[in-house]
């Protein structure tokens, strides 16, 4: 008999809600780690229709990753983060820091909460996304890269390090600015 497991949603761990592997178990689910997914972005229920949403049209490409960081680092929606060394497209082992040149994507803007060492989730690497900005101040179609703190910063000078661009300017939620942004992530 086959044993199998299905990917998590958005919003979602692969753990969600049990105790995640520790290091030395990371074997045993390996085989999810790097698993890319596009996932369709939804918009307001359509009136009169009980649970169906509207599609805006709008996609991200997400990769399934895992938080191997140590010590631990607990991961919160939107914010960036960086490849392990020898782990690229798999693992994710730190928050990211201005002009990595590893740069793996920003955490599930759709998570709840933090992301747990050893758990899987989904990093968002190109297309619409939800990001933290470091402040409210950007326009559409500016360049944004990442600052010392793993939030969206406007990138002025367009390089490598460039995540996406400015869909709509910034929104603040409970005093955190989101930011929409179409990532294009390459590396």
């Amino acid at each position: 008999m086959q044993t199998s497991t299905a990917m998590p949603m958005r919003g979602r761990t692969m753990f969600h809600g049990q105790t995640p592997p520790t290091a030395a178990n990371y074997g045993n689910s390996a085989q999810w780690e790097g698993f890319c997914a596009l996932f369709n972005e939804a918009g307001d229920t359509i009136e009169g229709a009980s649970l169906r949403k509207r599609p805006t049209g709008r996609s991200t490409e997400c990769v399934l990753v895992r938080n191997s960081s140590s010590p631990a680092v607990a991961y919160g929606p939107g914010l960036a983060v960086d490849f392990e060394d020898g782990f690229r497209k798999r693992r994710c082992d730190a928050l990211a820091t201005s002009h990595t040149s590893a740069l793996a994507g920003f955490v599930d803007d759709k998570i709840v909460g933090t992301v747990a060492q050893g758990d899987l989730f989904w990093c968002m690497r190109r297309g619409f996304a939800k990001v933290s900005a470091a402040d409210a101040s950007y326009t559409v179609n500016q360049a944004v890269g990442v600052d010392a703190n793993s939030e969206a910063v406007a990138d002025g000078t367009p390089d490598i390090y460039t995540a996406g661009h400015v869909i709509t300017a910034a929104t603040v939620s409970s005093g955190v600015p989101l930011l929409e942004v179409d990532l294009n992530i390459l590396h």
